[in-house]
């Protein structure tokens, strides 16, 4: 997420999207849900909403640099759960 950040609209990297695709909670597969939730369930709260506001970040990018429409899904779909008002 920070190399994310730190090079944002600076890169032409292939797979730019690939720390937003990590935190994919796949909903529909039972398999990798689980194992989602093991992996994160070794996050704290600051850490579970630092990915939250990652995942809206990109979400709001309007620049074409990131993959919208899915970190719109996931943040609406799972992570807004864990932003911190």
């Amino acid at each position: 997420m920070t190399w994310y950040l730190k090079n944002f609209g600076n890169t032409d990297e292939v797979m730019f999207d690939h720390a937003l695709y990590t935190l994919d909670n796949h909903a529909n597969d039972t398999e990798l849900s689980k194992y989602f939730k093991e992996r994160f369930s070794l996050f704290n709260p600051d850490q579970l909403n630092a990915c939250a506001l990652f995942v809206k970040y990109c979400a709001q990018d309007n620049t074409g640099f990131t993959d919208t429409d899915f970190a719109k899904k996931k943040y609406e779909r799972y992570w807004k759960q864990y932003e911190e008002i």
